[in-house]
């Protein structure tokens, strides 16, 4: 995970996921991500990763490297 807060959010940030959970795609960090699971897995089934990001109010913006995603109604 990280999280940026507001002094170092970006517009783009701000623009693409304020209040939404969006998927980035193919990132550099996910490429990363990805190298470093198959590394661990090795053998294994192997794991495909999502980078997913959402930035709130005042910030911070969050973003995730994870399998899935669900979401659960309150």
């Amino acid at each position: 995970m990280r999280c940026t807060h507001l002094p170092a959010l970006t517009v783009s940030m701000i623009q693409t996921s304020y209040g939404n959970l969006v998927d980035l795609g193919e990132t550099e960090w996910l490429i990363e991500g990805q190298r470093l699971t198959d590394k661990w897995t090795k053998g294994r089934s192997k794991v495909s990763l999502r980078h997913l990001q959402m930035c709130f109010d005042d910030g911070p913006c969050y973003e995730f490297l994870c399998e899935e995603q669900r979401v659960i109604a309150p």
